[in-house]
């Protein structure tokens, strides 16, 4: 436990693999298995936020039969998630990816968000990519619904690892990165080595921008927007960026059509909201801004029903706008991880957004519903 511990704190701290508290652990011993509670942060997590569960119970889960009615079919699982907990007492809640390390075949599994892999599973052609530069060291899974779905369908696909040996690396398909072995240091060695092979076929990607015409540098105007959004989202708090990452996203017409193509993650939709707000050509007086953000979120509602949480500036930058600072720095973060996601996979073939349809999913889930319910500090991390 102290070494699930070390690990999990290590990845959960760093950045460039979990943003926003995300990202999960485990380890499995004879019977149990230890998955991290769902609403704690990896990188703070202590061994009283792991979740102690019968590993009969969730290999019975694997065989189950589930309703074909994605909402019932949902319920049907966290009903027997809950089920299988060892101490239902705690009130914890497991990962929602639980099943999935109890289905893959090694001691430790760490599931991570990092940046450069996901250039790979959120761009056109990303498998074929992928083949190329890692070969069948990876196995790839396409994107299916989280949850039950998801672990039936990698299922079929870790058919041959329990016959080999060594570590197992998992690119999930517009959702991020699963490493599992025997050992801590079996993980780091894995996922520095998949890194080291991103970073050695992908060197210039880093350098590139977005096609189309480059729009006016308008950052001077950044402040006054972010104090016009202050004064029109009353008890809200804005935050602006001009980040690298937000002005190649910003900067250009290729970078405001991967922007609008949708979300890339299921993990933007729940910290940045599905779509972000666009302002073209941003006014530099105080009237002239508010009278932009009043037109901007009239149709923004129009269209999505609700306020945007992040807005972007045509050659300025991002406002993110949030119920507190620290919701707010955290929709900031995770926006700007995107961003670079956006510029990286933009440039390796094509953004590749997530269907509408799986959108629609994520934003109705019971179980994001319940992330953004602890993000906002409206129920206990340990619920």
């Amino acid at each position: 436990m102290e070494e699930l511990v070390a690990l999990s704190r290590r990845y959960g701290s760093d950045p460039a693999y979990c943003l926003a508290g995300g990202g999960n652990t485990s380890l499995k011993s004879g019977d149990r298995l230890w998955v991290k509670a769902s609403g704690c942060s990896l990188g703070e997590i202590a061994a009283d936020g792991f979740v102690e569960m019968d590993r009969h119970a969730l290999a019975g889960m694997l065989e189950c039969v589930y309703s074909d009615d994605a909402s019932d079919r949902e319920a049907q699982f966290i009903e027997r998630m809950m089920s299988a907990r060892t101490e239902p007492a705690k009130g914890q809640r497991p990962s929602v990816e639980t099943l999935i390390h109890e289905l893959i075949p090694r001691r430790f599994v760490v599931h991570t968000h990092p940046a450069k892999v996901n250039a790979l599973t959120c761009c056109v052609g990303g498998e074929a990519l992928a083949q190329s530069w890692l070969g069948s060291s990876v196995i790839w899974q396409p994107y299916v619904d989280p949850g039950v779905t998801l672990a039936q369908s990698l299922k079929g696909r870790l058919a041959n690892a329990e016959a080999q040996d060594g570590p197992i690396v998992v690119l999930l398909e517009n959702h991020g990165l699963i490493v599992a072995a025997d050992s801590a240091h079996e993980i780091d060695q894995a996922t520095q080595a998949l890194i080291d092979l991103i970073d050695r076929n992908g060197a210039s990607i880093a350098a590139e921008g977005f096609d189309g015409q480059a729009f006016p540098d308008s950052s001077q105007c950044l402040d006054v927007h972010q104090r016009a959004a202050q004064q029109l989202f009353y008890g809200n708090v804005a935050v602006s960026e001009r980040s690298d990452e937000i002005r190649a996203l910003t900067g250009s017409e290729g970078g405001r059509a991967a922007a609008l193509a949708g979300p890339l993650t299921p993990d933007q939709i729940v910290y940045c909201r599905a779509m972000p707000m666009w302002i073209d050509s941003p006014a530099d007086t105080a009237s002239e801004a508010k009278a932009q953000w009043h037109e901007g979120l009239e149709r923004y509602e129009a269209e999505h029903g609700d306020k945007p949480w992040v807005v972007l500036l045509a050659g300025a930058g991002m406002v993110a706008i949030r119920e507190s600072e620290g919701l707010a720095q955290t929709t900031c973060d995770v926006y700007c991880d995107a961003a670079q996601i956006y510029r990286y996979a933009g440039a390796l073939g094509g953004v590749q957004p997530m269907a509408p349809r799986d959108v629609a999913f994520i934003e109705n889930w019971e179980v994001e519903s319940y992330r953004r319910a602890v993000a906002a500090g409206e129920l206990s991390q340990s619920a």
